[in-house]
């Protein structure tokens, strides 16, 4: 129950950074530089949308969907 509510199910993607990014931009590129480094064809379509694997992702803050 506890992975659930913290947003560790499939089909979900979980990114804990040490310190939070200011602004949205800064977020975009941490994410994507995350993403890369784990291994991920990522791209930012905008409008919080990315695209990882072919597969699209909302971004949230503390959430990615």
């Amino acid at each position: 129950m506890f992975n659930t509510l913290m947003g560790y199910r499939k089909g979900h993607i979980q990114i804990d950074f040490d310190e939070r990014p200011i602004d949205h931009q800064a977020y975009v590129e941490a994410i994507e530089k995350e993403l890369i480094e784990r291994g991920h064809d990522v791209h930012y379509e905008g409008d919080y949308t990315f695209i990882v694997d072919e597969k699209p992702y909302v971004f949230l803050k503390g959430m990615f969907l």
